[in-house]
């Protein structure tokens, strides 16, 4: 493999630079400028809407099928990705019966809550591997990665989970989000949580083969006590189980995307983002205004700065499910809010 990866920038008319991505996520010296490929300022807020509506998550509340019509268009031969994923809905929904909703939050994922307020996030995108190989097995393959996201669920639920600290892994959440989990979760089952700046936090979970789950007081045992180590533990996790970030560069904004669901956990990457102390003009900005995008800039001039808050703004306006539109500045390693 080279030792560099040429990223592509969102939609293919913003090739502004290439950006080379050293392995580990570390950068080197920024690139000089594509020849004869420069975006003027003013485009800059149109294409990055622009690569934000592609991105855009949906929320779609799947309903009960008939099994004998759900059975056939599984088993279409030409069947799509995108058609897919509220089959796969489907059969989720067939195995919780009335004991919850299953919505379709994203375009490879689904959100299955229970009476109780207990949620998970099963991803369709290994069942959907599977399938596209096996056309006659299709209906037990979807049923099968249904029923494995059912038991975490139910574990989660029932206290009885056990958590493999290979999977550990950090997320970035807003205030609201964290007072949802300590509201459904209770006093004695917090989520485990800590302030990262201003209205986000620190929000650990594991990732497993076909969800996600929020990890919770209660299976603290086993990780490390200490708030610093627990959180290595999850940044150490990311760098070996996360692919390497894309940036895409318009001046004067770069885009980082991570698959559409650690974005913001880059924030927690000091690597990263030292890898960027040579190169951005004053202190690094940033700002995750929603879970699939992080954004950031250089706070020399007001100009850039400016432009970076307009654009979070019109991303969470756009987003059933926003994160922050809060600004935030890197200094001494650490994020703190953005005070002009």
């Amino acid at each position: 493999m080279a030792e560099h990866e040429v990223i592509a920038d969102a939609p293919s008319l913003v090739y502004s630079r290439l950006v080379l991505l050293p392995k580990g996520g570390r950068l080197g010296k920024y690139p000089e400028p594509m020849k004869g490929v420069f975006l003027r300022p003013t485009m800059v807020l149109f294409i990055a809407l622009m690569w934000a509506g592609c991105q855009r998550s949906f929320q779609v509340k799947v309903t009960p099928g008939d099994a004998t019509g759900w059975t056939n268009r599984l088993s279409n031969p030409k069947l799509t990705q995108k058609e897919f994923l509220p089959l796969f809905g489907e059969a989720l929904l067939r195995q919780l019966a009335d004991r919850g909703t299953v919505v379709l939050s994203g375009p490879m994922e689904a959100r299955i809550t229970l009476t109780n307020g207990h949620w998970l996030k099963a991803f369709a995108g290994n069942a959907w591997r599977e399938c596209a190989q096996n056309i006659p097995d299709r209906p037990a393959i979807c049923l099968r990665y249904a029923n494995i996201s059912m038991a975490t669920l139910f574990e989660v639920s029932n206290g009885t989970a056990s958590v493999d600290t290979n999977q550990v892994l950090a997320v970035v959440r807003d205030t609201e989000v964290v007072n949802n989990l300590r509201r459904n979760l209770g006093s004695t089952n917090a989520p485990l949580v800590e302030l990262l700046a201003a209205d986000l936090w620190i929000v650990y979970v594991v990732d497993q083969a076909n969800s996600i789950r929020y990890l919770t007081a209660l299976e603290r045992e086993g990780l490390p006590k200490e708030p610093a180590a627990l959180r290595a533990l999850a940044l150490a996790n990311s760098k070996r189980l996360l692919p390497n970030p894309k940036v895409s560069v318009s001046e004067p904004i770069n885009v980082v995307t991570l698959g559409g669901t650690y974005e913001s956990s880059l924030l927690l990457n000091d690597d990263f983002w030292e890898g960027y102390a040579g190169s951005i003009e004053g202190e690094i900005v940033a700002v995750v205004p929603t879970h699939d995008a992080l954004l950031f800039t250089g706070s020399k001039t007001s100009y850039p700065v400016q432009v970076l808050k307009r654009l979070a703004g019109r991303l969470s306006e756009n987003e059933p499910h926003p994160l922050s539109t809060t600004v935030l500045v890197r200094r001494d390693h650490k994020w703190e809010e953005w005070k002009e």
